[in-house]
C-alpha cells in the first residue's frame, strides 16, 4: 500500500466502519442515524440480527456500546486530517486550521444537542469520549500538525 493508503485504512476507514457497525447493529433500533439510513420500519435483516441473541450477549457492555461509536468517529475524523497533512511540512498553518475545524465539528456535534439545536440527546459521556478519541488521534498524528 502507498504511504498514505495504509494509515487511511487503519486510522480512518477501519474505525469509521467499526463505529458505524456498532451503532447500527447494537444500539437501540430507533436512533436518528438508523432511521435516516434505513427508514421506518427497519429492514428485516437488521431486525433479525437484533433478535438473534448476539445483541443480548453484549447487553452487559451497553455502556461501552453506547459511547464507542463516538470515540471511534472522533478518532477517525482527526486521523483523516492527520493523514491528509502528514509529510506536508510546508503547510503547518493550514494543517492546524483544518485540525481546529475538525475539533469544532466534533465538539459542536454534541454541544448543539445540549442546547436542543440539533437532533439527538446530549450525553456528557459522549462528549468525554469524543475528546478522548480526538485527543488520541491528535497525539498519534502530532507531527502532521506540529511539524516535529
Amino acid at each position: 500500500m502507498s504511504g498514505k493508503l495504509l494509515p487511511l485504512v487503519v486510522h480512518v476507514l477501519l474505525p469509521l466502519a467499526i463505529g458505524t457497525a456498532v451503532y447500527l447493529l447494537f444500539r437501540e433500533p430507533g436512533t436518528h442515524l438508523t432511521k435516516a439510513l434505513f427508514g421506518d420500519p427497519l429492514p428485516g435483516w437488521l431486525l433479525d440480527f437484533r433478535s438473534s441473541g448476539l445483541v443480548a450477549r453484549f447487553a452487559k457492555y451497553n455502556n461501552i456500546i453506547n459511547i464507542l461509536p463516538d470515540a471511534l468517529w472522533a478518532y477517525s475524523g482527526i486521523a483523516l486530517i492527520g493523514t491528509i497533512w502528514s509529510g506536508n511540512t510546508a503547510s503547518q498553518i493550514q494543517a492546524r486550521v483544518w485540525l481546529a475545524v475538525a475539533w469544532l465539528v466534533l465538539l459542536l456535534s454534541e454541544l448543539l444537542q445540549f442546547f436542543n439545536l440539533s437532533g439527538g440527546t446530549f450525553d456528557l459521556n459522549d462528549l468525554l469520549v469524543i475528546v478522548l478519541g480526538g485527543a488520541l488521534a491528535s497525539f498519534i498524528f502530532r507531527r502532521s500538525f506540529l511539524g516535529r
